[in-house]
């Protein structure tokens, strides 16, 4: 009964809006998931009670965020069939935007890297993105780095020119760059066609020049996804320049080396690395 428990706590912790995608409480509400399922086992294992039906019942979750369309049923028929974190199990976001963009951003920097001087003179780039990633972007010229992260004009232009991205390309100077909207204003964003149902990630990238095609590619996951994985570099690179914004470089590497070790590290020592910050 303490899983029951914990579920029941956990459905009245369970929230988040997606007006606040494109803000610094996007990412909190991973944390705060996290926290709260936590949380929520901890209550239950001390002996705190929910409903059984917290889930289901009567004015539940199901029903405060599904309504009269609530089906239970179909959440049941696959589950554990296998769990997620089985298979595919952990993708990697390897950019700092968000991950329905992924592999669009990979194609961008594929390209870069063989065609810049005819991606200057480009005469049409259009994506073609997924349903998924149509009702998360955001479709004006962002006003923060934060929002940029959900434009895909801006990322994509961002990919092209630079052959890569990373967290000093969403800091809100980063937008002040002439060349990024320029490039930006010239990307066209569109539904893609025949795109397969149920993925996210799916995306198109076709890129002319002189009304000539020189790219042309779909992709169905990004890198960093178990299909396409990160190399043991990649990883690593993502972790410095993550905690190189907090600590200087010897205590980064320090710290990695120590987590990727075995034994893993105690709490003493894991508290003793990560209080090295700047």
């Amino acid at each position: 009964m303490r899983t029951v428990h914990a579920l029941g706590i956990a459905a009245s912790m369970a929230a988040g809006l997606r007006v606040n995608f494109g803000s610094m409480t996007k990412p909190l509400h991973a944390g705060l998931a996290a926290h709260n399922g936590v949380l929520a086992a901890r209550l239950a294992e001390a002996g705190v009670t929910a409903s059984a039906q917290a889930l289901e019942g009567h004015e539940g979750f199901l029903a405060l965020f599904c309504g009269d369309d609530a089906r239970p049923q179909r959440a049941l028929a696959a589950l554990g069939q296998p769990f997620e974190l089985v298979a595919p199990g952990i993708v990697y976001k390897q950019y700092p935007t968000c991950s329905l963009m992924h592999a669009l951003v990979d194609m961008a920097i594929e390209t870069r890297a063989h065609r810049l001087p005819e991606l200057v003179g480009a005469s049409r780039i259009r994506c073609g993105i997924s349903t998924r990633l149509g009702a998360a972007r955001r479709t004006v010229w962002p006003t923060s780095g934060m929002e940029a992260k959900f434009h895909v004009e801006y990322c994509v232009a961002v990919a092209l020119l630079g052959g890569t991205q990373g967290l000093t390309d969403f800091v809100d100077a980063a937008l002040e760059r002439p060349d990024v909207r320029a490039l930006a204003q010239r990307i066209e964003v569109a539904p893609g066609i025949d795109f397969p149902a149920g993925n996210g990630d799916f995306a198109e990238l076709h890129i002319e020049v002189d009304g000539q095609t020189v790219f042309h590619d779909r992709r169905a996951k990004p890198r960093g996804h178990p299909s396409q994985p990160l190399s043991d570099a990649e990883h690593r690179d993502k972790f410095m320049a993550c905690a190189s914004l907090a600590m200087d470089g010897a205590a980064a590497a320090e710290l990695l080396s120590a987590l990727r070790g075995t034994p893993f590290p105690d709490a003493r020592t894991l508290g003793r690395l990560l209080a090295a910050t700047h």
